[in-house]
């Protein structure tokens, strides 16, 4: 069952990733504190935590988890694998222009454009990459798709919803071990599975619809949460700002990463607020949110690459033809764009869904 709102917050969440990155390419259309992705990766988290189990608060059948954790390695390998072998084949006969556009214009560009792809490519490194280092030992400044450091948190946080779950599901007063949880994992993105949990919990199981019907008539606090949410979610260190106000001694004292745990927090509030707003469920059902929330795993993985091999070639020689920075840079984004709508489809249609089939497949060599 899909839930349309859920898929439009996935697909607003995806193109902010993709805006975000696109504009750090070339550092010129965005204040310098809003160069950071992480509070939408943390809302794809959260809502990873909350599709994980809003099934089994339904039926509270333990099959559920033990299906979804057979699938879960394979459905969640295929497709970044074929992105790292896209980079690869484009890496071989060097058609991403990462360095040639910082070397133009590295007063605006962003400086990681500088170090990603600066390393030999190996065909045996990249499957390595994609079969195992993006879950256990991630390089992010030698990875074929710099964006894949996000996996190893997505498979970990899964198997900790699954084990969360398996142990204390069928507990009625699960409060206590949220609390638990939340202590154990504030360090870290784990927290944002956990918050995904609690979430579809208070949505779907019997006991925590008595909480949902509570809070629903809140609408005030709900509104509050979400412009607060806003806030969190795009605290950056380097605002001189209220936000500056925000790194307190606690933070520094158990050496935290203060911007994760701001933005899971902005995260869950928003994402709250969503569930509880009926006016905010109409904006995210619009189906141009759901088609991209549709797809948005797969254009989270081929837009980077999209970009620098397509948008820095088409910026490259519209720029040696003397036009002007910003019209070299308005033509590389739509170019870039044009060519990650047919790339997404592909790796959607051709690998991500087969992969879906081959996990089941495989699930029924255990049955």
């Amino acid at each position: 069952m899909r839930i349309d709102y859920i898929d439009g917050l996935r697909g607003v969440f995806a193109l902010l990733v993709v805006y975000i990155h696109y504009s750090a390419f070339f550092y010129v259309t965005l204040p310098e504190g809003f160069y950071n992705s992480c509070g939408m990766v943390c809302g794809f988290f959260i809502l990873s935590g909350f599709v994980l189990s809003y099934r089994f608060w339904k039926e509270l059948d333990a099959n559920i988890l033990t299906s979804a954790a057979i699938r879960r390695y394979i459905r969640l390998t295929a497709a970044p694998l074929v992105s790292i072998l896209f980079a690869y084949l484009l890496l071989k006969f060097g058609l991403i222009f990462n360095h040639e556009v910082y070397s133009v214009i590295k007063r605006n560009s962003h400086p990681m454009m500088e170090i990603f792809y600066s390393f030999p490519v190996h065909l045996s490194v990249a499957l390595k990459e994609g079969l195992w280092n993006m879950y256990f030992s991630y390089d992010q400044v030698n990875s074929y798709n710099p964006v894949l450091w996000t996996m190893a948190w997505e498979l970990k946080g899964s198997f900790l919803s699954f084990a969360f779950l398996a142990l204390f599901g069928r507990i009625k007063n699960r409060l206590p071990l949220y609390a638990i949880f939340i202590l154990l994992t504030f360090k870290t993105l784990y927290l944002a599975f956990v918050f995904g949990i609690m979430l579809a919990d208070m949505l779907y199981s019997a006991e925590g619809k008595k909480y949902h019907t509570l809070l629903k008539k809140q609408k005030f606090l709900s509104w509050i949460l979400f412009f607060v949410g806003l806030f969190f979610s795009y605290y950056a260190l380097n605002f001189t700002s209220f936000y500056d106000a925000m790194n307190v001694k606690f933070f520094a004292k158990h050496q935290m990463n203060v911007e994760e745990f701001y933005h899971v927090i902005g995260a869950a509030m928003v994402i709250y607020a969503v569930i509880q707003l009926d006016i905010l469920h109409k904006f995210f059902e619009w189906k141009f949110f759901t088609l991209v929330g549709k797809y948005s795993f797969s254009l989270y993985l081929v837009h980077v690459q999209v970009m620098g091999a397509v948008g820095g070639s088409i910026f490259l020689k519209f720029f040696n033809e003397d036009h002007e920075m910003k019209i070299c840079i308005l033509f590389a984004t739509l170019a870039g764009l044009f060519v990650t709508i047919p790339a997404t489809y592909l790796l959607h249609h051709f690998v991500d869904i087969p992969s879906g089939k081959l996990a089941k497949r495989f699930e029924k060599i255990f049955k």
